[in-house]
């Protein structure tokens, strides 16, 4: 079932090779890790439980050997 709902998508959705850490900008706190993404939304996944109806303002960092 799940292979006919992967099919079924709208957007395909992108896999990442690294998870990136997923932080909360306003408190700086690690909401999670980015595990994949597609053009109207993102997967993330945390040991915590997020609030659905909160918003939120995200940062993320590419890792340093990514940046050189």
């Amino acid at each position: 079932m799940a292979d006919q709902n992967e099919d079924m998508r709208k957007f395909k959705r992108r896999h990442l090779i690294y998870y990136l850490e997923v932080f909360d900008d306003e408190t700086g706190a690690l909401l999670g890790y980015l595990v994949d993404l597609t053009v109207n939304g993102l997967k993330l996944v945390s040991k915590e439980k997020i609030p659905a109806d909160k918003d939120f303002r995200l940062r993320m960092m590419m890792p340093e050997e990514y940046c050189s």
